[in-house]
C-alpha cells in the first residue's frame, strides 16, 4: 500500500516537472527574484555578467498614482542598447493599481544579448518587481517574431487607449503610428530619456491635448476677478480735492460713458 502511494505520489510530481518544463520551453529558462518596490528611478543589476540571453519577462505591479504617471522598465545590455520591458500609464492601462505576468514589449525574442541592468523609469508612480525570467536558448528569426509580437501589443495599447479616451470624452484618436513603429531605443533618441508623451506617439487625428491637464477641474476660486476700466481707480472721477490724471479739466475721462449707435454703418 505504501509503495503504490509513494509512486502516485512520484508519478504526480513528474508530471508536474514535465509540465512546468513544457511551460517554461527550456531548462535554460531561469528565474531571478527581485521582490523590491520602487518609488523613483533606479537602475539594478541582477544578471549574471556575461550570460547570454535570448528572452526577459517580468512579473510585478504599478500603481499610478496620477493622470500624468509613468512607469517603465528597461534593459540595458552591455553595449548600451536599451529595449523596453514593460511600460504603464493611465490611457494604457483601465486601472490605477494593477499585476502583469511574464511581461516584454520588446523582449519576448532577442537576438542573443548580453543583459547588463535593468533602469526602472518613475513619475507619480510605485513600481514593484517580484521576479524575471530569462531564456539561455537561441531563438531562430527572433527579429521577425519580436517585430510580430510588438505589434500584438501596440495593438492592444491602441485598443485600451482609444476606450480610455472615449471614457474620458476627449477628442482625439489613437492609432499606429510612424513614430509608434519605432523601437524604443529610437524614440528614446528623438524624445531624450524618460520621455512622457501621454499617447501622442499614437495620435492619428483630432484635437490632441495630455489627459493631465483635460481632467483638471476649473474651480471658481482659481480665477481672479479683473476689469481692465478699474485699473489704478480709472473709473473714479475726481472728487473735491482729490484730481485724477484719467480726467480732464471738464470732467471727461480716458473711460467713456456705454453709447449705443442707432443707425449709420461705422462699428
Amino acid at each position: 500500500m505504501k509503495s503504490i502511494k509513494n509512486r502516485i505520489e512520484q508519478t504526480v510530481m513528474t508530471t508536474l516537472f514535465f509540465l512546468l518544463l513544457g511551460l517554461s520551453g527550456s531548462v535554460y529558462c531561469q528565474e531571478i527574484v527581485i521582490n523590491q518596490t520602487f518609488s523613483s528611478d533606479t537602475i539594478i543589476s541582477p544578471f549574471e555578467s556575461g550570460t547570454t540571453v535570448y528572452s526577459i519577462k517580468v512579473t510585478g505591479s504599478i500603481t499610478l498614482i496620477s493622470d500624468s504617471s509613468l512607469a517603465r522598465i528597461i534593459v540595458v545590455d552591455h553595449a548600451g542598447n536599451h529595449f523596453l520591458l514593460y511600460e504603464a500609464y493611465p490611457l494604457i492601462d483601465t486601472a490605477n493599481t494593477f499585476s502583469f505576468a511574464a511581461a516584454c514589449d520588446e523582449t519576448c525574442f532577442l537576438d542573443g544579448i548580453y543583459p547588463d541592468s535593468i533602469r526602472i523609469d518613475i513619475i507619480n508612480a510605485l513600481v514593484s518587481l517580484d521576479t524575471l525570467i530569462y531564456s539561455r536558448d537561441e531563438i531562430s528569426n527572433a527579429e521577425k517574431l519580436q517585430a510580430g509580437e510588438k505589434a500584438k501589443i501596440d495593438s492592444m495599447k491602441v485598443k485600451i487607449m482609444n476606450r480610455r479616451i472615449v471614457e474620458e470624452n476627449m477628442y482625439w484618436r489613437a492609432g499606429k503610428t510612424n513614430i509608434s513603429n519605432l523601437a524604443y531605443q529610437e524614440k528614446e533618441n528623438l524624445y531624450t530619456k524618460k520621455f512622457n508623451l501621454e499617447g501622442f506617439d499614437y495620435y492619428i487625428g483630432g484635437i490632441y491635448h495630455r489627459s493631465s491637464l483635460h481632467r483638471l477641474n476649473p474651480s471658481p476660486s482659481n480665477y481672479v476677478d479683473f476689469d481692465w476700466r478699474n485699473r489704478h481707480n480709472s473709473d473714479i472721477p475726481p472728487q473735491n480735492n482729490n484730481p485724477s490724471p484719467y480726467y480732464n479739466d471738464n470732467g471727461v475721462g480716458w473711460v467713456t460713458k456705454k453709447t449705443y449707435n442707432q443707425s449709420g454703418n461705422t462699428c
